[in-house]
């Protein structure tokens, strides 16, 4: 599952178990990152999983994936959204211009 914000991104023809294993990975990640409480983490998870922007192309992927950050978004904190738009603006300046935060790999963490 391709997955919004700058989350692990994969190919469309990854099977089911390696999209749940990448999407596992980086929800860990950004646990830890934003400080996530456990319902946080649940809400997140089951966003990613009902949103499925890697299942679409084009234009419907990428209005999927805004779709799934304004769901994320809703769930975090203001502490957390302000530091999950600087993560997501960081990876973004990092890919240059024509990668979108909703295409990029999650952001390594922060010293």
């Amino acid at each position: 599952m391709s997955v919004a914000l700058g989350l692990v991104t994969l190919s469309v023809g990854a099977d089911e178990a390696t999209r749940a294993k990448a999407r596992e990975a980086w929800i860990e990640r950004i646990k830890g990152e934003l400080t996530l409480s456990e319902q946080q983490v649940t809400d997140i998870r089951t966003i990613l999983e009902t949103e499925k922007p890697a299942e679409v192309a084009g234009e419907e992927r990428r209005q999927r994936s805004k779709e799934a950050i304004d769901k994320i978004d809703a769930v975090l904190t203001p502490e957390q959204r302000t530091r999950w738009a600087q993560m997501r603006e960081k990876r973004r300046q990092g890919k240059g211009a024509t990668t979108t935060p909703e295409a990029s790999p999650a952001p390594t963490p922060q010293p």
